[in-house]
């Protein structure tokens, strides 16, 4: 009886060693980091830590923000992130827009320094098609009106909510889809990570919005997952 025991103590602590030993799945990271808009040189990340350094470094120029009477210089994601988390805007009124597109960009960089490693992903091959936009959540729409505020509350997906009429594939981690209102979103996939800790592979997209004709355009960033491999994906944060 004590040798079968042991036996199956042994066999349990074998499982568990084998299970701990399974490898890692590290962060990935595209080339498309946006990093080119702010430094003399883009940055090739090839690890978190690369992000995290092209937070703290300076820009190749500076801006001017401003709270009640003070007016200071941001140079760097990092300082754009932190004056903002105390209020600070554009000192120029007319420029907070761009400072909000920047904010984002700054956001998934700082995103893209906090992703871990992952123990298991769902993701699959990610071809950006209609059957990607029919599995992912409506917020990924594009939302101009009440009336898309309204139907978006409604809809189950980005397909479901925009009517996506044709998508022009750029390259592996890139395309543009059309809509039949004139809508044109850009999607890049910019990086892989665990972002919640929950060991589930968790996938970055930037989003650039336009209307054909028009003169609206925004900027947003999304953490998407799925947690099982017939599961659509669910929208875990978005700027």
């Amino acid at each position: 009886m004590i040798k079968k025991i042991a036996l199956l103590g042994a066999l349990i602590f074998s499982h568990t060693a084998c299970a701990s030993n399974e490898p890692l799945i590290a962060p990935s990271f595209t080339e498309h980091n946006r990093t080119n808009g702010y430094f003399m040189e883009p940055i090739i990340a090839t690890t978190s830590t690369d992000m995290a350094e092209a937070l703290a470094k300076e820009w190749s120029y500076s801006k001017m923000m401003k709270h009640d009477l003070e007016i200071v210089k941001v140079n760097s994601c990092a300082s754009l992130l932190s004056l903002t988390s105390l209020g600070y805007f554009a000192a120029d009124k007319s420029k907070q827009e761009m400072f909000d597109a920047k904010y984002t960009v700054c956001m998934t960089w700082q995103t893209m320094a906090d992703f871990k490693a992952s123990k298991q992903s769902f993701l699959g091959e990610l071809e950006l098609n209609k059957a990607f936009a029919n599995m992912t959540p409506p917020q990924l729409a594009l939302v101009i009106s009440r009336d898309d505020e309204r139907r978006l509350v409604k809809s189950v997906s980005w397909e479901n909510m925009s009517q996506i009429k044709s998508v022009e594939r750029l390259n592996n981690e890139q395309a543009i889809f059309a809509d039949s209102t004139g809508g044109r979103q850009k999607i890049t996939l910019m990086a892989k990570g665990d972002y919640n800790g929950d060991g589930i592979e968790d996938v970055l997209f930037y989003m650039e919005n336009s209307v054909e004709g028009g003169s609206y355009s925004s900027v947003y960033a999304y953490v998407l997952t799925r947690l099982s491999s017939e599961a659509s994906f669910t929208l875990l944060k978005q700027w």
